[in-house]
């Protein structure tokens, strides 16, 4: 690293605010550091930001530093100062400025996008699980049909970082929920052991009332399985069209799992849902 600082691209953006890190060199102090942040929101309108680092570790290290931003970001551009000259700089762009657009934009150009909405609440079999899967396709997520044979998870869906995976359950409904959450459980389990990485249960029902009962969420607490119904798919890509990114959406799959019993397999969802790096 020639310069006394750079940007260490271990960044989180959020809709009101922009974490941006920097890594510092020990024992290169340099006077006149700044940080500027130059925002542009789905109006058009920018904001421009400059936040001067006053306090440069001198043992080096990384720091944080936080920009308060007005509304939501479509895209970032952040620039590192060192006495008046730029070192460095880092360009942030939505999700939902290119990939989540072009997707459903895709998707409506075929005029499949209702044929989607309805299937999510009233499709059976193949057409249930292929609209599941176009759901997350549409978040951003990359999905695998798996379900072709009955023995295996219907689908396997891979966020856009890290090494992990969501294994996919879909139902329609019924009694046998319980049963579907133990199976559920072991194909879990099973591609866990096959993973380097971490992988976590999600179980996708049309009948919300059925996720409802007392051995359901008993069932899905036990084993941190977050409980979807067609309408947390929709959200799901209405928050990615806005700009989410497969890391927010995921902490908010996070929260369908039940808190209604033992939790010990908790901590998958923590080690799954690490920050981009």
């Amino acid at each position: 690293m020639p310069y006394p600082a750079r940007l260490t691209l271990v960044n989180t953006i959020a809709r009101d605010e922009a974490t941006i890190e920097v890594e510092f060199l020990p024992n290169r102090v340099a006077h006149g550091f700044q940080l500027t942040c130059i925002a542009t929101h789905d109006d058009k309108t920018q904001t421009r930001l400059t936040r001067s680092l006053d306090s440069v570790p001198l043992a080096g290290g990384r720091r944080s530093y936080v920009f308060e931003l007005p509304k939501p970001p479509r895209a970032l551009h952040v620039g590192l100062i060192v006495d008046g000259v730029s070192i460095h700089s880092w360009r942030w762009e939505s999700f939902a400025s290119f990939g989540a657009s072009l997707r459903l934009a895709a998707l409506e150009v075929n005029h499949e996008h209702e044929t989607c909405v309805r299937n999510l609440h009233e499709g059976s079999g193949r057409a249930f699980e292929q609209s599941v899967a176009l759901a997350f396709h549409l978040a951003g997520f990359s999905p695998g049909w798996y379900g072709l044979t009955g023995k295996e998870a219907d689908l396997v869906v891979f966020p856009d970082y890290g090494r992990f995976a969501l294994v996919v359950e879909c139902t329609q409904g019924g009694t046998d929920i319980v049963k579907k959450l133990k199976n559920l459980a072991v194909r879990t389990q099973v591609l866990q052991g096959r993973l380097d990485g971490t992988a976590v249960g999600v179980l996708v029902c049309q009948r919300a009332s059925d996720l409802r009962t007392q051995s359901v969420q008993e069932e899905a607490s036990r084993d941190a399985v977050a409980l979807l119904t067609p309408e947390d798919c929709v959200r799901m890509v209405e928050r990615a069209t806005r700009g989410a990114s497969t890391y927010e959406i995921l902490r908010s799959l996070e929260e369908r799992v039940p808190r209604n019993g033992p939790m010990a397999a908790m901590g998958q969802w923590s080690r799954a849902g690490s920050p981009p790096r």
